[in-house]
């Protein structure tokens, strides 16, 4: 077995229905995996985007966004927008 069959895992494509209740959890500030994953993919772009030089205080900036319901309006006037 070589080293890319050890490390490479297959991803697959959650459907839209089970997909709904998962992000709206994850902007209610439900704990677990799922948000984790939110928490550091948006510190990462945060911290790329130079909002902060510290990578766990941008997740700190994150996470704060989804506890303060900010994440959750912004989608909200997001899917309003993009249905106007």
């Amino acid at each position: 077995m070589n080293s890319q069959q050890e490390t490479t895992h297959e991803v697959e494509a959650i459907p839209l229905e089970e997909l709904r209740p998962l992000i709206r959890d994850i902007l209610a500030g439900v704990s677990g995996p799922p948000r984790d994953i939110v928490v550091l993919n948006a510190a990462a772009a945060l911290w790329t985007a130079g909002r902060d030089e510290s990578p766990s205080r941008c997740a700190q900036i994150a996470a704060e966004a989804i506890d303060s319901g900010a994440a959750r309006d912004l989608l909200a006037k997001l899917a309003e927008l993009s249905n106007a």
